[in-house]
């Protein structure tokens, strides 16, 4: 994944870009003081919860309680020589609720704070050692096109590549253009 980072973000020892795709100035790269040496588990963990969400078990089976039937005695406790039943929509009825049937639940797990920072520092730590951060000086269109905003990911390169772009500032003209687009997400500084 590739990342713009626009403004005065400390991304590293980058540079940063002009739209023309000219060099401007060099950006510090704080990334690894954050603690990008964090080992691969700890990234393992951060990423799965999003497979863990589908639950093989989708359906509702659904128990005696949500079935049709009631509580009335089927046929009588003695003299017909069957087991005795209380209702006849117990699980050994025919038709009967399932006794501890699949149930529909969120698998999802919520990593702790600490460990969902580090494994982004470590993960933005490794994408700035294999240059694959660009840092933009400024970027603001005066109208909402999509056609600007892909004509400046088509001058970087990074037209076909799947791009998140980090904005310093909410620039309604600037969201608005990007929002179309395929392969680029946005999102604002103070959210990563």
């Amino acid at each position: 994944m590739r990342q713009i980072a626009v403004g005065e973000d400390p991304l590293g020892d980058l540079v940063a870009q002009h739209l023309a795709g000219r060099p401007a100035d060099e950006v510090r790269n704080d990334i690894g003081a954050q603690g990008g040496d964090e080992d691969d588990e700890e990234r393992g963990q951060e990423a799965p919860p999003n497979a863990r969400q589908k639950d093989p078990a989708e359906r509702l089976e659904r128990p005696r309680a949500e079935v049709s039937g009631g509580t009335r005695k089927p046929f009588r406790q003695k003299g017909t020589g069957r087991a005795r039943q209380g209702a006849n929509n117990t699980p050994l009825m025919p038709g009967g609720g399932r006794a501890f049937g699949p149930r529909p639940r969120d698998y999802r797990t919520e990593l702790p704070r600490r460990q969902r920072r580090a494994a982004l520092a470590s993960a933005l730590s490794q994408l700035a050692s294999a240059n694959a951060v660009t840092v933009l000086e400024s970027l603001s269109f005066p109208e909402p096109k999509t056609r600007q905003m892909a004509e400046v990911l088509e001058r970087l390169g990074l037209a076909d590549k799947r791009t998140l772009l980090v904005v310093e500032q909410a620039d309604v003209n600037l969201l608005k253009s990007c929002r179309n687009l395929r392969n680029l997400r946005t999102t604002l500084a103070h959210q990563v």
